[in-house]
């Protein structure tokens, strides 16, 4: 050590410690960076508009908020989310995750300065925008369907709400989301992507997840350079939350799926204990005959008047199960299923109508994941009837046939596929009866046995990626400039006869380069064209073939037969135009000699020349709703 006179400064006196007489610290010596001259002036740091989130949420939502599990583990989500570039969520069902983790991430700050957004996916349009409107009014924010600019949105292939350059979180189908990633794989749209229900594994979500993560890995990176290079305004990394009630924690962690192990979060318990009822006998048969029974046991014995939520498999069923309910004049009956529009199903999520004691609502799956179905707060008097229309309160009592309706391979050959009933797995099961438990203990009635729960239901759904034709996930792959489908980061590898399969139905369309093997066979010119339509393959292949026969026409025929080939591929796309309870009279005007293609084309043309659309399928037997798509000449997906 040396002494201050051989460092050349004079020694300060320093109070002498105890124990240590004589003691001289060494001088302080500085960094040699701290005291030479600078050879440039050092770069000012870029500045940065000051930048809050917007929330107003009055003293009920957050009272509201407080009680769902979620919100008490909002510090460890944020931390999570902070800490890694992907973070899997699991919950249980009514834990809050849907609605408030995306509200977490816009908190956070992850929108930050340049105005980037969040965006939350979700299977289905109807959770979309009940998602969205729930979440805007958290934030007293403006509702997404009534506003322009609005600070929460939605999106689906058809429908959009309150988007506009103000907008934050965006709630979207998945397949919109998809779109958007074909088009910019970066997203530098967004801070964070939040896939809700990915339990489902449907084909487009497994897409989704795979373009996912190599988004995050781009990202990441351009991130680093910019970062490096010393850039003013550096792009943030993508932050990704995969959620559901029901994780497959091994698929969706795969190394090949992320860029790097995803971080795990799980949260704990649900609002309220649901207590299950099995049937003694599975019924087999008639299952909706024994749901109208215990709805209207329930209806008549239960001490509450919270409403009852019942599943059934389709829109036939659900109507015809709502006409034989709406004869108790005590009962508000609500049908909820896909292909209604959206105005009708709002209807499910308001309130008990005035003069009514219990709301029941009727539905598909749709009803499964993300949706909090109000009802009516409990009366004093178990029948006393308002004049008015109840605050909402929740689902009391679920009605569960252990049915729906799943997509099945028909013809092996041609890859066809169609509807059919069949039993639903035990995770399906559960998240059914998680929704009586959102707003107060609950029940749920199962229409089938402890037994055939246990050991014929299986534990989960198979992904569709691997019981499913996934031709037009190839495509869509391959006009990624992905060269082998196999090689691509699905969170499970699709069967090889199964991409083979799908590589020469594509060959056979035209869509590959005529080399062998197939599968490594590069898009040709119309297959880039086919990717770039937002139809199935084969319908795409049925627009472009029509294209090229309109070039031969006049200019006076062709217009109009571009516009008959894309009606006739919207008519094909969309499910039947004709209701099922329509009269055979009603049905024998539309019929064709060459089938129902022509047949579902002339309903689209009554439709589309009807000066009052809605009176003329009430008149005409027609499905509002399949034809008010059809006869839409955009898509968004």
């Amino acid at each position: 050590m040396l002494g201050a006179s051989e460092a050349g400064l004079a020694p300060v006196p320093e109070p002498e410690l105890p124990g240590r007489t004589g003691y001289v610290p060494a001088p302080l010596r500085l960094p040699d960076a701290l005291t030479s001259t600078p050879s440039a002036a050092p770069r000012a740091p870029a500045a940065r508009p000051a930048w809050m989130p917007r929330v107003r949420r009055t003293a009920a939502e957050r009272a509201a908020r407080l009680r769902l599990p979620a919100c008490g583990a909002e510090q460890e989500i944020v931390d999570a989310v902070r800490g890694a570039d992907v973070v899997v969520l699991s919950g249980a069902t009514g834990s809050g995750k849907s609605t408030q983790v995306p509200q977490f991430l816009y908190e956070a700050g992850l929108c930050g300065p340049r105005g980037l957004r969040v965006v939350a996916t979700q299977p289905r349009r109807v959770a979309v925008v009940a998602t969205a409107e729930r979440v805007a009014r958290e934030l007293g924010a403006a509702d997404p369907g009534a506003a322009r600019d609005a600070l929460v949105a939605y999106r689906t292939r058809y429908d959009r709400g309150g988007l506009g350059p103000a907008t934050r979180l965006v709630f979207e189908t998945d397949g919109v989301l998809l779109r958007e990633l074909e088009r910019d794989l970066l997203l530098r749209d967004y801070g964070a992507a939040v896939v809700d229900e990915a339990h489902e594994r449907s084909l487009t979500t497994d897409l989704l997840l795979g373009l996912l993560g190599r988004s995050v890995a781009l990202r990441r990176a351009e991130f680093e350079r910019a970062r490096a290079a010393g850039e003013p305004d550096v792009l943030a990394p993508l932050k990704v939350v995969v959620m559901s009630a029901t994780l497959d924690a091994r698929a969706l962690s795969r190394r090949e799926l992320w860029p790097a192990p995803p971080r795990l979060v799980e949260l704990e318990g649900r609002q309220h204990p649901v207590s299950v009822h099995f049937a003694r006998e599975t019924v087999l048969e008639d299952y909706a005959g024994a749901a109208l029974e215990v709805v209207r046991r329930v209806h008549r014995e239960a001490a509450d008047d919270g409403a009852i939520l019942v599943f059934l498999t389709g829109r036939r069923e659900i109507e015809a199960f709502c006409g034989e309910l709406r004869s108790d004049r005590t009962l508000d009956v609500r049908p909820l299923y896909a292909q209604m529009a959206l105005e009708a199903q709002r209807e499910a999520f308001a309130p008990t109508r005035a003069g009514r004691a219990r709301k029941v609502v009727v539905a598909t799956d749709v009803a499964e994941t993300s949706l909090t179905i109000p009802g009516a707060r409990p009366a004093s008097g178990r029948r006393r009837l308002r004049p008015t229309a109840r605050p909402p309160a929740g689902v009391v009592h679920v009605v569960d046939c252990g049915r729906a309706k799943r997509q099945v391979v028909v013809d092996a050959a041609s890859g066809a596929v169609a509807h059919r009933v069949g039993w639903i797995s035990r995770a399906n099961a559960d998240q059914r009866s998680g929704r009586a438990g959102r707003t107060r203990p609950g029940h749920c009635h199962r229409l089938y046995s402890s037994a055939v729960y246990a050991e014929t239901f299986e534990a989960s759904e198979k992904p569709e990626l691997l019981r499913l034709p996934v031709v037009d996930v190839v495509l869509r792959v391959k006009a990624l400039g992905v060269r082998d489908p196999s090689a691509f980061p699905f969170p499970d590898r699709p069967p090889p006869a199964s991409v083979e399969a799908a590589c020469e139905s594509l060959a056979r369309l035209g869509a590959l380069e005529l080399r062998r093997p197939y599968a490594r066979a590069p898009l040709s010119e119309l297959g880039r064209a086919l990717a770039s339509l937002p139809v199935g393959a084969r319908h795409a292949a049925t627009l472009a073939y029509a294209g090229r026969v309109a070039k031969g026409l006049a200019a006076a025929k062709r217009d109009a037969f571009a516009a008959l080939a894309v009606a006739c591929v919207a008519a094909a796309s969309e499910r039947s135009p004709f209701r099922d309870g329509a009269a055979e009279g009603e049905r024998r005007a539309f019929r064709h000699p060459l089938g129902d293609a022509h047949a579902r084309l002339l309903a689209l043309g009554a439709y589309a020349a009807a000066a009052d659309r809605a009176a003329c399928c009430a008149a005409r037997g027609l499905d509002e709703g399949a034809l008010g798509r059809a006869a839409i000449p955009r898509y968004n997906t």
